[in-house]
């Protein structure tokens, strides 16, 4: 995109949907009990003889692996972060969030053994925002090869021969908490994760940070983008909806509203009633 505002826009809308991301699963159960007993099973057996990557997997290959959050921590404390460390904003916050986030989703295959990591990106910010590195935390220069080399040493840690799968676990979650600087839990029996999960994995991050960062890329600007944008040099057209309840009342009436509609013509708005 060549508007610079189009730019601003895209770019902010880009960070709000990286650092949404990141929280535990709501099915997400414990590692204890019978998944405990059921996962050291499959690591002394070895199932899979072969470690299977993500590279050569067909599309059509069912694969069973299972997934462990590590590194958790309260979202409201990267909500907090961001209104104390970026706006010097002090105020109390009256609605808290209770949702948890995490820093590493550790994927393992059937037999226990290292696949690969995701590191959501909501992870990294708020890990850069404590550090007080502003530049990082808002454009990530440095993220894939953080990612990289964490993704390393978690291979190491987890793969390590004849060693306790729980000794794995906890050292793993323990280099985690440490390199996000975290106070989290070390006992592997409060770790949770989804598990015995079929072909893909649940989606770790937005969908839509693909789409926006290939719009950034485009050579040339689009109208209808730039229309949608509010950025439209025909200003004539734009309403306030709070200080226009009349005009909004109008594109509302039931006579305006089809039963259902595919978009198309102007006078059938779309509406949530």
């Amino acid at each position: 995109m060549k508007n610079k505002q189009a730019n601003q826009i895209l770019r902010a809308w880009d960070l709000a949907e990286k650092i949404s991301g990141g929280e535990l699963d709501k099915k997400a159960k414990w590692f204890s009990g019978d998944i405990r007993k059921t996962a050291y099973q499959k690591r002394e057996s070895g199932t899979i003889n072969e470690k299977i990557s993500q590279n050569n997997q067909s599309s059509d290959q069912h694969v069973t692996i299972s997934l462990l959050y590590l590194g958790a921590y309260k979202k409201q404390d990267l909500r907090d972060s961001i209104q104390n460390i970026r706006f010097r904003d002090t105020e109390m916050v009256q609605n808290r969030d209770p949702a948890k986030g995490y820093s590493v989703a550790l994927i393992v295959n059937s037999d226990w053994s290292f696949q690969k990591i995701e590191v959501p990106y909501a992870a990294y910010f708020y890990l850069k925002l404590r550090q007080e590195n502003i530049e990082e935390a808002m454009h990530g220069q440095q993220y894939d090869d953080f990612k990289s080399q964490l993704s390393q040493q978690l291979e190491e840690v987890i793969d390590r021969k004849r060693a306790d799968l729980a000794e794995c676990l906890a050292l793993a979650n323990q280099i985690v908490l440490k390199t996000f600087k975290l106070a989290g839990t070390r006992n592997v029996g409060q770790l949770r994760g989804l598990f015995q999960i079929q072909d893909e994995p649940p989606m770790l991050n937005s969908f839509y940070t693909e789409d926006i960062e290939r719009v950034l890329q485009a050579s040339a600007d689009d109208s209808l983008l730039l229309k949608y944008l509010g950025l439209n040099p025909d200003v004539a057209t734009k309403q306030e909806v709070d200080q226009n309840r009349d005009f909004i009342s109008k594109l509302l009436d039931v006579e305006n509203l089809p039963d259902g509609r595919w978009p198309g013509p102007e006078k059938y708005f779309q509406s949530l009633m």
